[in-house]
């Protein structure tokens, strides 16, 4: 998997670019923080001379309760809950749990969160375009040269036949190159996050140490183990 962005952790507070077209119902339902998406990714790296280093295909979903996300790719799923993020790579046998402020609000990688995508496009643009492309309302964002990740960003909004889909294009630096990304969203309005999981659902805490609840997770290497929860 290309791990673009596990570099990223950012803790974003910015201003949310005004919805200038009141038929992008799938913006107004991103921006309400209450909804339930499925993504392909589609990935490509190239070195500074525009060759093809690298193809990688992988989908996951995320599900948004206001500040709630909880993630799930191929070998990586995460849960944000209050304050607190977890982490559990089933590839890496690694398992993160921390407060929030240190590993961000803002994690691409794995989670793909269109809200968090959004909200960094408008945090780091120096210039967006709005235009009509079709069935699509698209917002092309620029960033700054030395802007030590992203080129520019593409949210294409179908705003006709079906209001559920939602594409967008990254493209974004790595050490001697770039990365481009096309993720295919299918997004529908969540009502409240039961039955969704929780952080304790995976660890415990016994004598001031937290511990995986899982025998299937014992052996992995646990940062955060002290942590108060």
């Amino acid at each position: 998997m290309i791990n673009i962005l596990a570099i990223s952790f950012f803790i974003i507070n910015a201003s949310i670019c005004p919805i200038k077209n009141d038929t992008a119902q799938i913006l107004k339902l991103i921006l309400s923080k209450k909804y339930s998406s499925t993504y392909i990714v589609n990935s490509s790296a190239f070195n500074n001379n525009d060759s093809l280093l690298l193809k990688h295909h992988s989908d996951g979903m995320v599900k948004r309760f206001d500040n709630y996300v909880y993630s799930k790719g191929e070998t990586i799923f995460c849960i944000y809950e209050d304050t607190n993020c977890l982490m559990i790579d089933t590839v890496g046998k690694r398992i993160d749990l921390g407060n929030i402020s240190l590993y961000g609000t803002f994690l691409m990688s794995p989670s793909y969160d269109p809200y968090q995508i959004w909200k960094m496009a408008n945090k780091f643009q120096t210039d967006v375009q709005e235009y009509t492309d079709g069935n699509n309302l698209v917002y092309h964002f620029q960033f700054p040269k030395d802007n030590p990740l992203f080129y520019q960003a593409t949210f294409a909004l179908n705003i006709k036949d079906d209001v559920s889909k939602l594409k967008v294009e990254l493209k974004h630096r790595m050490l001697d190159g770039f990365v481009t990304e096309e993720i295919e969203y299918k997004i529908a309005p969540l009502l409240d996050r039961k039955h969704l999981p929780s952080i304790r659902d995976y660890i415990e805490t016994k004598n001031g140490r937290n511990l995986p609840k899982s025998k299937s997770y014992q052996n992995y290497v646990f940062f955060g183990r002290g942590y108060a929860l």
